[in-house]
């Protein structure tokens, strides 16, 4: 091999790394917004499921309550078994 093809790949070599940079950057930016998405979605499913209890809760307490003033608790323990 002589210098000038040397020099050649040299530049070759320069030239992939500077795109494999840039390839490295552009998914770093993805990586970023996709935690970022994963954690807002966390977030949105965190806040349903403690809505979906307190909802389920306030449901059992008013039906365990009726239950209670009407004496039919013995069937609506049957009915949750």
């Amino acid at each position: 091999m002589n210098e000038r093809e040397i020099g050649r790949l040299a530049g070759a070599m320069e030239a992939v790394e500077a795109r494999l940079e840039r390839i490295e950057s552009v998914l770093d930016k993805h990586i970023e917004h996709d935690d970022l998405a994963l954690t807002r979605i966390s977030e949105q499913l965190s806040l349903a499921r403690f809505l979906w209890l307190t909802v389920k809760a306030l449901i059992l307490t008013i039906v365990f309550v009726l239950a209670f003033k009407f004496g039919d608790i013995a069937a609506l323990w049957k009915a949750l078994k």
